[in-house]
């Protein structure tokens, strides 16, 4: 009988990590803030529309170049967001609740350790929507919305 890998096994992080360009099933972020104040929504929105389309990985600590690819730049020694509290967070936009598998991995990356931090949306079972509209403030102080309530994000 053939094991399927969990999402977030070393094999299947070391797969995802070493990928270079965006797909539907892959985004990559600079950092993850859940914050109060953050800009949290716009990650929402990615979660929404990933797990709508059928599921993926949001991975951090990712930069993007001028060609389109994304360089693993790393994310700062300190950098740890909770688990629980990264699923509340999501969970308190959404109309039925999802399991977002989350990690923190230290990857060598040309003869330096990096941090990166690993989100596995699973695809939704139902149509995910959003139970309430939601903003946030851009690098140049604009408020800018995410999504409204009941939204289909894919």
């Amino acid at each position: 009988m053939e094991s399927v890998p969990n999402p977030l096994d070393d094999i299947v992080i070391d797969f995802v990590l070493s990928q270079k360009r965006e797909t539907a099933e892959l985004d990559f972020k600079l950092t993850l803030d859940i914050r109060k104040d953050s800009d949290f929504a716009k990650i929402a929105k990615d979660i929404f529309a990933m797990s709508n389309y059928g599921g993926g990985y949001i991975l951090f600590g990712f930069k993007e170049t001028k060609t389109g690819t994304f360089d693993p730049v790393g994310l700062p020694p300190d950098f740890h967001v909770d688990q629980a509290t990264l699923q509340e967070k999501f969970n308190a936009y959404s109309n039925d609740p999802l399991t977002i598998e989350y990690g923190e991995v230290e990857k060598e990356i040309d003869g330096e350790k990096r941090k990166f931090a690993v989100m596995y949306v699973p695809p939704s079972l139902t149509v995910l929507k959003p139970i309430k509209y939601a903003v946030y403030t851009d690098p140049t102080r604009k408020v800018t919305k995410a999504f409204s309530k009941d939204e289909i994000l894919f």
